[in-house]
């Protein structure tokens, strides 16, 4: 006669019951939590700063307290240009011009060079050429103040600095810049900017 274990048959059909109705959740990770780790670390107690002793707000540049100065440097195979608020420094490529065939103005608020020669014969054949380039005048600079020099290897450089002590807001009418010709290549070549006049007066020559 077989006998059965229905003890043992009845256990595991009421476990395997139970983990069906309550599947086991897992959860990864560390078992200590950020929370409870910073509640456990002691408190640093703060340290007083001597009697006039700066703080730390002071050592922080305010960036809104100062007035930035915007500028940009250009330089591509036809020439370089350095401009701000309150300069201007232009050098262009012209050898392919004469002196003659060169003009440079101020009209408005912009500085324009224009230059033309007639046809003329190359290895390809004939060719005329002709451009006009205008480039903004800085507000802080008066047309009075743009001077312009041609190098001998056909380098025009045209420049302005605002001046110290006047500021102009009124246009100006249209005004012709002389094209000063040196002698020397563009790389000895540099536009000196106005001189300014000084008020103090020439002291007395001793006799």
């Amino acid at each position: 006669m077989a006998t059965f274990n229905t003890q043992t048959t009845y256990n595991r059909t009421y476990e395997k019951k139970v983990i069906e109705e309550n599947p086991r959740v897992v959860r990864s990770g560390s078992p200590f939590s950020t929370q409870t780790v910073l509640q456990n670390l002691p408190s640093i107690p703060s340290i007083p700063l001597p009697s006039g002793f700066p703080s730390f707000q002071s050592f922080v540049p305010s960036y809104s307290s100062h007035q930035s100065t915007s500028s940009r440097t250009v330089a591509t195979n036809v020439g370089t240009l350095q401009q701000s608020d309150d300069s201007i420094h232009l050098s262009i490529n012209v050898s392919e011009y004469k002196t003659e065939e060169l003009k440079v103005s101020v009209i408005g608020d912009f500085i324009v060079i224009e230059a033309k020669h007639g046809e003329r014969s190359d290895e390809l054949g004939t060719i005329e050429r002709q451009f006009t380039r205008k480039i903004a005048l800085p507000k802080g600079c008066p047309p009075e103040s743009v001077i312009s020099s041609l190098s001998s290897d056909g380098i025009l450089s045209i420049s302005a600095v605002a001046p110290r002590k006047k500021y102009f807001q009124e246009a100006s009418p249209a005004r012709s810049i002389p094209i000063k010709v040196v002698a020397t290549p563009s790389a000895q070549t540099s536009p000196a900017p106005p001189q300014q006049q000084s008020s103090q007066p020439s002291p007395n020559p001793q006799v």
